[in-house]
């Protein structure tokens, strides 16, 4: 689930959540501290709010990418690829669904992040927020590209796919 605009959630739709996936000023909204300082500070702002939810969360962190936090687990730094942005609208939303169409492939939570990630950089090279969005063979094309960079166990290659 995107809470956005960042907002409390009501307990009985965040009792049917698995994940959140909040940009930073949502992280905030629904509790947590300002992220920002070190990666130790970071991480421990995103264990605190998952572990007072109860819930995964994947924080998006623009150009920075994301920090993924399965419920219970540590953060994984998942890298954004270097673009050049053109506009950031709908950058989130981008995120959000290739993240969910991960899972739903049957990827681990990491490599489906990473491809949230791809197509959030991929999304932010061109103006407006659907117009943003990959046609249907740019779209195959970038689920290929991070899929080759999966390894067997679900799990991103270091640095693959970019």
């Amino acid at each position: 689930m995107n809470p956005a605009p960042g907002a409390p959630i009501d307990p009985a739709l965040l009792s049917l959540t698995n994940w959140l996936v909040p940009n930073e000023t949502e992280f905030v909204a629904l509790g947590g501290r300002a992220l920002g300082g070190t990666r130790d500070d970071e991480a421990a702002a995103i264990a605190s709010l998952g572990d007072e939810l109860g819930r995964g969360l994947v924080v998006t962190l623009g150009d920075r990418g994301a920090a993924l936090r399965p419920r219970g687990g540590g953060i994984e730094w998942i890298a954004a690829r270097n673009v050049v942005a053109v506009d950031t609208t709908g950058a989130g939303d981008a995120f959000v669904g290739a993240f969910a169409a991960g899972l739903g492939l049957g990827w681990s939570p990491s490599a489906a992040a990473a491809l949230g990630c791809a197509a959030g950089a991929d999304s932010v090279t061109r103006a407006g927020a659907q117009g943003s969005y990959p046609d249907r063979a740019s779209a195959a094309a970038l689920l290929a590209g991070v899929a080759s960079a999966v390894r067997r166990d679900g799990r991103p290659v270091p640095d693959g796919g970019r």
